[in-house]
């Protein structure tokens, strides 16, 4: 054999060797390549799992507190202490049958507005909290994943503001919309209301009915008002916070999934819930509805307060509707985290 044959042959044996190592070499690459990508997409899903349970746990809590916060709003704006201490004073004088009768219609309006608002507002401070703080918890899981997982690209995310911020918004909101709120369960209670007698006698079950009938009444006229308090709420707000143009653009947000279809008929769900709650506190025995009227009264100052308030605000907490509804608004992601996206897959 020629020096030249067996050089060749030696390169081909060489060369035909190691082709099965490269694509060895190639193919480990290739799947500590996958399982890295595997391991940064269960990270990030696990980031993205436990910020949406956060969003939802501290809207809770946080709905709370702006709910004590328009408290005193509503019992200015619906006292009842002046009309029993009025109905008090008339037991010790010489006031008209008449008199006593318009006093006693007057608290039982005024009881069951109050009652039924507060209701309607523990709904809205739940609502609105809850989307406010999925929105930005959806943003601060973008910023997260991006500077995790995409250093060229987490510098187009801004942390828009906290969410003390967030839930001044959404006090603001709440105590501009409760005199609309207000006016509308007015009327529906007035309609429903109007023909009973403090004298007459009362089975719960009617009184039940009554409240339901009146709720349902004002879902068919009532909507939450977002658009006109738009320009003095901005005006109301530190300018640094609305320079980038982040929380203006989660106030849009905001108004769009609080005013859609689905978001209404949360409400009136979770308005039903409430009630049912309510129904659990109510007297189990029949009477006049006068007594009915006392106990109205007594309660608009407990449903206020630890732990008949937290009571409430907990029959609302697991609600399936409301939970998909968060899920579909922390899911709805822009344009700018697709590039997150799909640097892990």
């Amino acid at each position: 054999m020629s020096l030249s044959r067996y050089v060749k042959k030696c390169c081909n044996f060489a060369l035909g060797t190691s082709i099965p190592v490269l694509a060895l070499c190639y193919a480990d690459s290739s799947l500590r390549t996958a399982i890295g990508k595997l391991a940064e997409q269960r990270e990030l899903q696990l980031l993205y799992t436990q910020n949406f349970e956060k969003a939802l746990s501290d809207g809770q809590s946080s709905s709370c507190s702006v709910f004590d916060a328009i408290v005193s709003e509503i019992e200015e704006q619906l006292p009842l202490h002046s009309i029993v201490q009025n109905l008090r004073d008339s037991r010790s004088t010489d006031q008209n049958g008449e008199k006593k009768l318009f006093l006693w219609n007057e608290l039982k309006f005024q009881s069951i507005v109050r009652i039924l608002t507060t209701l309607c507002v523990i709904t809205e401070c739940n609502m609105l909290t809850k989307v406010s703080l999925t929105i930005l918890g959806r943003k601060d899981f973008c910023l997260r994943a991006s500077q995790k997982y995409s250093a060229n690209f987490h510098d187009t995310f801004q942390k828009d503001s906290d969410p003390a911020i967030l839930m001044g918004i959404v006090y603001v909101l709440e105590k501009k919309q409760l005199p609309f709120l207000i006016e509308h369960v007015s009327s529906s209670v007035h309609k429903f209301f109007e023909s009973t007698s403090p004298t007459d006698i009362m089975k719960v079950d009617n009184i039940y009915a009554s409240l339901e009938g009146t709720m349902n009444d004002v879902f068919l006229r009532y909507k939450f008002e977002f658009s006109q308090d738009r320009e003095e709420l901005l005006s109301e707000i530190s300018k640094k916070y609305v320079v980038t143009g982040g929380l203006s653009q989660m106030l849009d947000e905001l108004e769009d999934f609080v005013t859609e279809a689905d978001a209404e008929l949360i409400f009136s769900t979770q308005m039903r819930l409430l009630l049912s709650h309510l129904k659990t506190f109510l007297p189990t025995e029949d009477a006049r509805l006068a007594k009915m009227l006392s106990f109205f009264t007594k309660f608009s100052g407990s449903i206020t307060e630890s732990p008949v308030k937290e009571s409430f605000f907990e029959s609302i907490s697991h609600n399936s509707e409301a939970r998909t509804f968060a899920s579909i608004i922390y899911s709805s992601f822009d344009r700018k985290f697709s590039a997150i996206e799909n640097s892990t897959v």
